[in-house]
């Protein structure tokens, strides 16, 4: 079942990381990330709602709250940075790397064990989504790049890690999903105030927050339920996903880079998913 979740999770997460691309270019990046992490947390009300037990944190379950939260804010920023200057599917790559940071993290951080034929899978996974992507961003050298992505794959694995934390010590993952989202949006709103927002934008962001908020839900159902490795590299597909979304969108042929290290990417995510 957490498979079936992880899916849902990819799919909709990639429908709404398309739709930030096409806000980003009307809006100012950085001024929606804030506002954007609060509608998420407002489609998750009902949920938690509807779902109740809601679990007493301890000091621990606090501070790993907000060091998702904290970290979540990074990871708009670090998006939103690459997006507002490549395609969407550019954008989320630097995310694919994290199955292999999770991998080397996890049996530190969860206790899990890893394999040589794991090792060999995630070293040509990073090798092959960073190298011929890293000058796909215009403006930026490719050192500088590089750094974003692999910044990005970092993040999204110490969130996936933390997450399946929180889920384990009994935490609701609605809970933990609120909190997250506005300890995130409650860091970006002051510091990027969106001055520029009027409320003819809000649909616009209400929409994309709206796939963002069920993709985040299903995938801390998947962290919850399933093997953290398995799930990170389901998500980790969401560039492929994307590449055809824009395609037919564009109606325009994609940037064969992206093509060639999202394919790589796939079949890295089957070896990993037999070996784990």
């Amino acid at each position: 079942m957490y498979v079936l979740f992880a899916l849902i999770s990819m799919s909709s997460l990639s429908v709404g990381t398309f739709m930030a691309r096409s806000i980003a270019m009307r809006l100012p990046p950085f001024q929606i990330v804030g506002p954007l992490f609060f509608f998420n947390a407002l489609y998750i009300i009902p949920i938690a709602i509807f779902r109740g037990n809601w679990h007493k944190l301890s000091s621990i379950e606090y501070l790993q709250n907000f060091l998702v939260g904290a970290l979540t804010a990074l990871g708009g920023l670090l998006f939103f940075t690459i997006v507002k200057r490549t395609s969407a599917s550019s954008g989320i790559i630097g995310q694919s790397i994290s199955p292999a940071v999770v991998l080397f993290i996890a049996p530190f951080m969860l206790g899990t064990r890893i394999g040589v034929l794991q090792l060999l899978a995630v070293a040509v996974l990073i090798s092959a989504v960073i190298y011929p992507v890293r000058n796909v961003i215009a403006g930026l050298s490719s050192k500088f790049t590089i750094t974003l992505m692999l910044t990005q794959g970092i993040v999204s694995a110490l969130i996936s890690i933390l997450i399946t934390q929180i889920s384990k010590s009994g935490v609701e993952i609605s809970q933990t999903l609120i909190i997250q989202q506005v300890v995130a949006g409650l860091i970006l709103t002051p510091i990027f105030f969106p001055k520029a927002i009027t409320l003819s934008d809000f649909p616009k962001l209400a929409r994309r927050s709206f796939m963002m908020s069920m993709g985040w839900f299903f995938s801390f159902l998947a962290f919850k339920s399933g093997n953290v490795i398995i799930v990170q590299s389901i998500l980790a597909a969401m560039p492929m996903t994307i590449v055809f979304i824009e395609s037919f969108s564009y109606r325009k042929r994609p940037d064969n880079r992206i093509v060639f290290s999202s394919s790589i990417i796939i079949i890295c995510i089957i070896m990993l998913s037999l070996f784990t």
